[in-house]
């Protein structure tokens, strides 16, 4: 005997107003990470230093903090990218 087939699963299509909304969102929480968040910490602003300072940690961390999260706000924004669709 064997076993019954188990049914094929289809992933449920976003629709249209789905899909934008996800795309506004994700363009929208790039832009904090890059600008509010990743920017002061690349240039070096006071404020940034003092907060890794306080905290014990040397401006290569704070570097590093603002160099990962400019990363995650380019990784969200390039799967929206219509011409980078080509490539999945």
């Amino acid at each position: 005997m064997t076993a019954p087939a188990a049914p094929a699963t289809t992933t449920p299509v976003l629709s249209r107003r789905a899909d934008i909304g996800v795309w506004v969102l994700q363009i929208v929480l790039a832009l904090f990470f890059a600008i509010p968040s990743a920017a002061p910490k690349l240039v070096g602003h006071s404020s940034a230093a003092e907060a890794f300072d306080t905290i014990g940690f040397g401006d290569w961390f704070m570097y590093l903090v603002g160099a990962l999260e400019l990363a995650g706000a380019i990784a969200l924004v390039v799967p929206s990218c219509p011409a980078c669709r080509r490539w999945r």
